[in-house]
């Protein structure tokens, strides 16, 4: 695809995951028409027309019915193919695996907390304990139990098959982050856990949400950190190479 392409692909696919994250789209529903989609990000048709078929080669979406575009019955297979494309185009950083994981984290949020009768507080707590007094790689594992336990809580299976896909192919920039023995980042991140799981169990929504900003805020400092002292490292980072070890 040639870079202007590229540029709307990733406008137009982060527009797509917004409708998805706000329960706006669901699994086999038709997407908004190119020339709807044009005006809402002052795109061409044309060009959101080309996005929507290249996302159909890609296996995200399907065009096999008319002239419209629908969301693949299978989803997670489909973004983790789109995943794989972008991974191949070198066009994901460390920083976009951020963005997207929080802004599913803040979006799942809202959700969990409007069905907070039905969650298993009790679970999130063992993984906060676990994070606490547990050694590295359990630490890790527990980081990563926690994060899928909110997308869970959601409710909303759509997201649960997004963020499945992203773990498996972009893996987790704290993982590697911690595994390099950052034990000052390691006491941050289990102080904000903690927050994070308070925030639920006295149903406060405000420090939860805070929680997962200042998380993301601090991971984020943490990679411009690890890019400037470890540049390959920090490039090679989506690859996640410690996954097998947890």
């Amino acid at each position: 695809m040639k870079q202007s392409t590229r540029y709307m692909c990733d406008v137009v696919t982060q527009e797509i995951m917004q409708l998805i994250l706000t329960d706006k789209l669901h699994q086999g529903e038709v997407l908004p028409s190119a020339s709807t989609m044009a005006k809402k990000l002052s795109l061409s048709r044309r060009s959101v027309r080309e996005v929507y078929l290249h996302l159909s080669y890609v296996g995200m979406l399907d065009h096999s019915r008319g002239n419209n575009f629908y969301l693949v019955g299978d989803v997670a297979d489909g973004f983790r193919g789109y995943l794989r494309v972008l991974l191949v185009m070198r066009q994901i950083s460390p920083y976009h695996v951020c963005d997207v994981r929080c802004m599913m984290d803040l979006s799942a949020l809202k959700l969990a907390f409007e069905r907070w009768e039905q969650l298993d507080i009790e679970q999130l707590g063992e993984y906060i304990e676990q994070m606490q007094y547990g050694n590295l790689l359990e630490s890790i594992d527990a980081d990563e139990k926690t994060h899928l336990w909110l997308i869970y809580a959601s409710g909303n299976q759509l997201m649960s098959c997004m963020i499945e896909s992203i773990w498996d192919i972009c893996g987790t920039q704290v993982n590697l982050i911690l595994t390099g023995g950052e034990e000052e980042l390691c006491s941050v991140l289990k102080k904000i856990h903690e927050r994070l799981y308070k925030g639920f169990l006295h149903r406060n929504y405000e420090q939860a949400f805070s929680a997962i900003q200042e998380h993301y805020a601090v991971i984020k400092k943490a990679l411009q950190e690890l890019e400037q002292h470890s540049p390959q490292l920090f490039h090679n980072s989506v690859q996640n190479p410690y996954k097998n070890m947890i």
